[in-house]
């Protein structure tokens, strides 16, 4: 059974205003989203567009850093991400007066993953902490995996929405991420904890939802146990 780890912000933010000759019904938008959400980002565009036939929304992946800084330097009108603005973020917001709305639009959750030939099925918090932090490094480390060998942390790299969220929100990690197998997408994370036993990946819920039954075979959701803490064990 899946165990949702953490719930994580979907947010729209709003940059300036389109041209006059455009309207909230009539025209083109390009809209950035984080990964996880941009299946069901082209969704919405589908729709709106049905109602709205004027207006044509194209959607394009990005790291949720690349889309945000899209967003400040006016490149993009909008930006759908997986995490809120962090406090660097807001600092350059503020002092440089950018006119931008944000719009919290759903909620999602992390999944950590194993391949299905590691024995392993669930997981402490406290555990995935020092995973994540490099106190534990070594399988032989969580006896009920049935394996040894080094541990091969995958998730998106720094600049990814899971990244910051692993890092700032839910552990603290002063000194980041300890990743071994860093990923610029979450379908990479699942092709490589599908090749490998000794991967553990971290990806969006929605994300392992859409590919879940496809890969139910090779792959397997731990469930998560306890409370975070500050990871740095």
């Amino acid at each position: 059974m899946t165990r949702i780890l953490f719930p994580a912000f979907l947010l729209l933010f709003l940059g300036c205003s389109a041209a006059e000759r455009e309207s909230p019904t009539r025209g083109n938008l390009t809209l950035l989203a984080s990964e996880s959400l941009a299946p069901l980002m082209n969704q919405e565009a589908f729709e709106f567009h049905r109602i709205y036939p004027g207006i044509n929304v194209t959607v394009l992946p990005a790291l949720t850093r690349e889309a945000i800084v899209a967003l400040f330097t006016d490149t993009i009108k909008a930006a759908a991400t997986d995490r809120p603005l962090n406090e660097e973020e807001l600092s350059v917001m503020t002092s440089a007066k950018l006119p931008i709305m944000e719009t919290k639009i759903g909620e999602d959750a992390l999944v950590v993953l194993v391949n299905r030939k590691n024995g392993l099925s669930q997981l402490s918090l406290t555990d995935l902490g020092r995973i994540l932090s490099g106190g534990i490094t070594h399988w032989d480390q969580i006896p009920s995996s049935r394996r040894k060998g080094s541990i091969q942390l995958s998730l998106t790299k720094r600049n990814s929405g899971i990244y910051e969220l692993l890092e700032k929100h839910f552990f603290k990690l002063e000194r980041g991420i300890n990743i071994q197998a860093p990923t610029t997408s979450q379908e990479a994370v699942i092709e490589e904890v599908k090749r490998n036993p000794s991967t553990l990946g971290i990806v969006s819920f929605s994300f392992f939802k859409s590919v879940g039954v496809a890969a139910a075979s090779t792959l397997r959701p731990l469930q998560i146990a306890g409370q975070p803490d500050s990871g740095k064990g």
